[in-house]
């Protein structure tokens, strides 16, 4: 229909150059009014490629995860790319080996590693055996051998020190994430801007996340854990919306008012933030941008090599679930 060769086709199907704009138009058209689908299994064996990305997470339950995977998802589509999203297991026995087989059968070009995959040495030292190029995710430590995507959460944190302490909080409890994430990081981080504006590091709380449970589970547990002391905070930090979210659901329980005897506040900013009452304050971070930019550094390698980083600001997102402390009378 096109009046041209298959390999000028082939061409224009994969973005080469080399094609005039004007027979780059004609067969456009032509794909267009025969609604032409590449097959992709006959575009592996001719390229003996898989054209698959692989994406890595601990917990795909949450929004964190989820929104990674749909945007990396659709930033592969428009590459012709695909992503699979495997769930890794890190507390089953010989979970390693488990990997290991999928990476053997699946024959992923790149890896995208979800923390707290990002940070795993053995993870990377596979991956690296096989000649895979991987992106980490948000990691803790800095192993120099992949590309990094990141956010500044220290920012986000500080910012969310100062809005608590400009309210009056000084009896503050944080939650942190998954252990050697990066969210478990969240209450050093707050902790530190919290003292620098003058805070007694004493007036803070701690409560750690278990891996036991889905995510209404394990909220509902840090919630009941977080107030179950005597000396109740006036300001839970969460580590995540759907756990603030949670914290706010047992608050009305309790007969609390959020925010007038509570403060509450999350991070991510979930589409469930603005769905509870109060909606909640977070901190926005853009795993859209976050997402497609590791899609971007597995299929375009550094020209030299060298492993590239890309730090992405976040921003302060307040809502209803932040008030003044509440004036003893």
């Amino acid at each position: 229909m096109a009046g041209v060769s298959a390999k000028t086709v082939s061409r224009v199907l994969n973005e080469e150059p080399h094609v005039t704009a004007k027979v780059r138009e004609r067969v456009k058209r032509a794909i267009l009014a025969l609604d032409y689908r590449p097959n992709p299994a006959a575009r592996s064996l001719a390229a003996a490629r898989t054209f698959l990305i692989g994406m890595l997470g601990v917990r795909l339950d949450g929004f964190y995860f989820s929104q990674l995977h749909r945007s990396a998802s659709q930033a592969c589509r428009a590459q012709g790319f695909h992503l699979v999203m495997e769930e890794v297991g890190m507390r089953e026995r010989d979970w390693i080996a488990a990997v290991e087989r999928n990476l053997h059968y699946m024959r992923y070009e790149g890896v995208i590693l979800c923390p707290p995959l990002s940070d795993c040495v053995a993870l990377l030292d596979l991956l690296e055996s096989r000649g895979i190029r991987s992106v980490g995710i948000s990691p803790v430590t800095r192993d120099h051998r992949c590309d990094i995507v990141e956010t500044d959460e220290a920012g986000g944190m500080a910012q969310l020190a100062e809005h608590l302490w400009k309210l009056g909080h000084r009896r503050i409890n944080l939650i942190s994430g998954l252990e050697n994430s990066v969210s478990a990081l969240r209450p050093e981080y707050f902790t530190k801007a919290y003292v620098a504006l003058g805070g007694d590091i004493r007036d803070v709380s701690f409560t750690r996340m278990a891996w036991q449970g889905n995510v209404v589970e394990i909220g509902r547990q840090l919630a009941e854990d977080t107030l179950a002391g005597e000396r109740m905070p006036t300001a839970v930090v969460s580590f995540d919306d759907e756990t603030a979210a949670a914290m706010i659901s047992y608050a009305h329980e309790r007969g609390l008012s959020v925010p007038c005897d509570l403060s509450v506040v999350g991070f991510d900013d979930a589409d469930l933030a603005q769905l509870v009452w109060p909606p909640i304050t977070t901190i926005h971070q853009p795993l859209d941008d976050m997402a497609r930019a590791a899609v971007s550094l597995l299929l375009e390698p550094s020209p030299d090599g060298e492993p590239r980083k890309l730090c992405f600001p976040v921003r302060l997102i307040i809502r209803g679930s932040t008030g003044p402390v509440r004036q003893q009378g």
